[in-house]
């Protein structure tokens, strides 16, 4: 079974022709959405950054794992409260008209059934937006089965492109404004022009 970052799976269904881009073709593009994403999880990935609180111990960057489902990845934050576990999870950007996003949800459901496998518990989850200075409770304890259900089947299909080497198509609808692979996956007609005669060029054994 091939194991999957818990990260992959939230690039997955972000989009999954993007998710292609990225580990079939190996293609990487940033611009300043992603820059700001990094540098928000640069402060909290410090592995020797411990924070006591009263009764409260939080730990960055743990490193967890389900080998049941083939899942692997890293916290932002574990937090250990009065004997129960508590997992933080930092965006940047809180959705307009809604509390999350369900790629958002569901990478960290994904962090809770391998921090809970690990541990024994049932881990409480939240998503932390930091415009908003917003914290959101997830609802997995009321909808687990659902999540679960959706994170197997999500692992199953990014496993299926894996095994075909294939690149998913791009999906109708897919909001691309703020993607930086959006002059790759959508290039103007200017950036179009210019790959066809590159390519004529090689065609032609001009290049």
């Amino acid at each position: 079974m091939e194991s999957i970052n818990i990260r992959d799976l939230q690039h997955f269904l972000y989009c999954p022709h993007r998710w292609g881009l990225i580990h079939i073709d190996k293609i990487w593009v940033e611009n300043l959405f992603v820059i700001k994403a990094n540098l928000m999880h640069e402060k909290v990935h410090d592995r020797e950054k411990v924070v006591y609180g009263k009764e409260q111990k939080t730990l960055h960057a743990v490193t967890i794992f389900n080998d049941d489902l083939g899942l692997f990845g890293v916290t932002d934050s574990l937090i250990l409260e009065k004997g129960k576990y508590i997992l933080m999870e930092y965006k940047p950007t809180q959705p307009k008209g809604k509390s999350f996003n369900r790629e958002d949800a569901l990478q960290v459901f994904a962090q809770k059934v391998c921090v809970d496998k690990i541990f024994g518990t049932d881990t409480k989850c939240y998503l932390y937006y930091k415009n908003q200075k917003a914290k959101v409770l997830l609802p997995f304890r009321e909808e687990y089965d659902a999540y679960y259900q959706m994170l197997e089947d999500t692992l199953s299909e990014i496993r299926g492109y894996i095994e075909q080497n294939q690149i998913p198509p791009i999906q109708k609808g897919q909001k691309c404004s703020g993607c930086s692979f959006k002059d790759i996956c959508m290039p103007t007609k200017r950036k179009k022009a210019n790959i066809r005669k590159v390519l004529q060029d090689i065609l032609e054994g001009g290049i």
